[in-house]
């Protein structure tokens, strides 16, 4: 890639700083960046949703008027579930004690485990 591309207007500030925090350490691939930008954009549906929580009510009234807690608390779940699948798909390190791998690195690793994984596969079978 022949520069870092600019992060997308439409982010807010949390999301802007995941992507340049992310593209500062790695270069990423198209199909990879578009992962990094569903990633952003929920960072930041994520701080949407914190604020609605700070400026709402906890407890709210369900179907039949019950106290129930607000399903504000719910979607900030989905959205963090999300946000680490989509985490996890780009396949990044995270851990900070280490020096992190190139994307490259990662696939490759990735390729050399599943080989030997398909070998041990066949010599446990044939003995």
């Amino acid at each position: 890639m022949a520069g870092k591309p600019s992060a997308p207007a439409d982010l807010r500030a949390s999301g802007k700083k995941l992507w340049r925090e992310t593209l500062s350490d790695f270069d990423l691939t198209a199909p990879e960046l578009r992962l990094l930008l569903e990633a952003c954009r929920t960072v930041d549906e994520l701080e949407i949703l914190r604020t609605a929580i700070l400026d709402g009510d906890l407890i709210t009234k369900g179907s039949t008027g019950q106290p129930v807690v607000s399903r504000v608390y719910d979607e900030i779940r989905k959205h963090r579930d999300s946000l680490a699948k989509t985490i996890s798909a780009l396949g990044l390190p995270d851990d900070d004690d280490s020096k992190p791998l190139t994307v490259a690195q990662i696939r490759a690793q990735k390729a050399n485990n599943s080989r030997w994984a398909a070998h041990r596969s066949a010599v446990a079978t044939h003995g």
